[in-house]
């Protein structure tokens, strides 16, 4: 409910944000009426007033306990402990750098479907995992992730770039996207095809000495802000009003003109992002991809 979506943000600040004092009637409030979500202490901050159902929410929420991505495991694990499950219990590779180099084990064959233990990548303070799997004639190569906070289930959207490259063949392919919730199943990312997806016929020119090395990268891109969209929208109602007059060009002709005035605030900022965007693809990736590492992480096949 949006008043206790409002007390909650009030109670995390402790500040009241004209006075600078702090809100105790929402603190009192919230410790008094108020009842957490059963996995708050896997990361959920939902509140409700004490006496309601929490059942519809508890069902469905993103830190309820997960089931293991090991398909012969399928043991029911606490959210937070996801990890630590897939390291000790079925030996997972993992790493805390971007780009990452992985190597998915194939000397066999492949005539039937398989699949591959995920490879995990902790970054932006969650964690990704990295799938691979093969329902013929296709590859399928996707990342999920497993947030640790909720602000970036909604107000962060995460872009991977997955990249295989043969470099006496002068052949490369990648794919960039969004990185999927570790909630949305395989199927729904195979339907939609929001994934790296090839044919056998043509990745099997990747194919060396029975490995398959990909390069994955993982960037973080803030969504546009109601304000940024606004920006830009002109009311007919009032055009003649919102016309720029001679000193309002003029002012815009020097600021474009002076790049002191771009040193701190929010053009900067934004002239930052610009440039962060116009840098994809990585140049990261394409060295990564051209040198990969001898001593790269190897996947293997899922048991």
């Amino acid at each position: 409910m949006p008043f206790m979506k409002k007390l909650f943000r009030s109670k995390k600040s402790k500040r009241h944000g004209f006075s600078g004092t702090r809100n105790f009637f929402a603190e009192n409030f919230i410790t008094n009426c108020s009842q957490p979500c059963r996995y708050a202490e896997e990361g959920c901050e939902y509140l409700r007033l004490k006496g309601d159902n929490m059942q519809p929410h508890e069902s469905q929420c993103m830190f309820r306990p997960i089931v293991c991505l090991i398909p012969n495991c399928g043991e029911e694990v606490p959210y937070k402990s996801l990890l630590s499950h897939l390291t000790y219990n079925h030996k997972i590779c993992g790493s805390d750098l971007l780009p990452a180099s992985i190597t998915f084990h194939a000397d066999q064959p492949i005539t039937n479907n398989r699949k591959w233990l995920p490879f995990a990548i902790q970054a932006f303070g969650n964690v990704f995992y990295v799938m691979m799997e093969v329902i013929r004639p296709h590859f399928w190569v996707w990342v999920w992730l497993q947030t640790t906070k909720i602000e970036d289930s909604y107000e962060s959207l995460f872009i991977t770039q997955i990249m295989i490259k043969n470099v006496e063949k002068k052949l490369r392919l990648m794919w960039e996207g969004p990185v999927q919730s570790l909630r949305t199943s395989e199927k729904v990312v195979m339907r939609d095809g929001l994934c790296f997806v090839a044919h056998e016929v043509f990745l099997q020119h990747f194919n060396s000495g029975g490995y398959f090395t990909f390069c994955v990268d993982i960037k973080k891109s803030s969504r546009t802000t109601v304000m940024d969209l606004n920006a830009n929208v002109v009311d007919e109602r009032t055009s003649a009003m919102n016309t720029p007059t001679h000193a309002s060009l003029t002012t815009r002709s020097r600021i474009n003109s002076d790049h002191s005035l771009y040193d701190s605030g929010i053009l900067r900022e934004q002239e930052r992002i610009m440039e962060d965007d116009e840098n994809i693809p990585n140049n990261n990736l394409e060295e990564l991809a051209d040198h990969p590492n001898t001593d790269s992480f190897v996947s293997k096949l899922s048991n």
